[in-house]
């Protein structure tokens, strides 16, 4: 249990003195400001865990290999919100993304890009 600083940010948290590595719950602020706060494997996010990115948007799911990846929920600066699957640092497969004018869009995604079959609701509740 402690801290440690590093060219990618500050540490603190447990520490594996068996593998000299961040292998446990802890935190890292990194150098632009972003907090990550979770679990860790081999220094590096993975299982569930929150980011919270220094444009103040907010990712808490689950991490593999320090991205995105599995469930997770996004809440931009703005209220936009999207909670569902997750890829490499995008949405990927089903997702339902909440918009700051009301609407919303329940569907498919691939790489980050609205893919497959969907529905929008718009904020007057009419559906495409």
């Amino acid at each position: 249990d402690g801290e440690s600083t590093s060219t990618d940010g500050k540490y603190y948290g447990f520490w594996n003195p068996l593998t000299e590595s961040i292998d446990y719950k802890g935190a890292i602020v990194e150098k632009d400001g972003s907090i990550f706060e979770g679990h860790f494997l081999n220094a590096v996010a993975s299982g569930r865990g929150r980011k919270i990115l220094s444009s103040l948007a907010v990712y808490e799911g689950e991490f593999e290999g320090g991205e995105c990846f599995g469930q997770g929920t996004f809440v931009g600066p703005s209220g936009r919100t999207y909670q569902g699957c997750w890829r490499h640092n995008k949405q990927n497969g089903h997702g339902l993304e909440k918009f700051e004018d009301g609407s919303i869009y329940d569907g498919s995604y691939l790489d980050g890009v609205k893919h497959g079959r969907g529905k929008w609701i718009y904020a007057d509740k009419s559906e495409y």
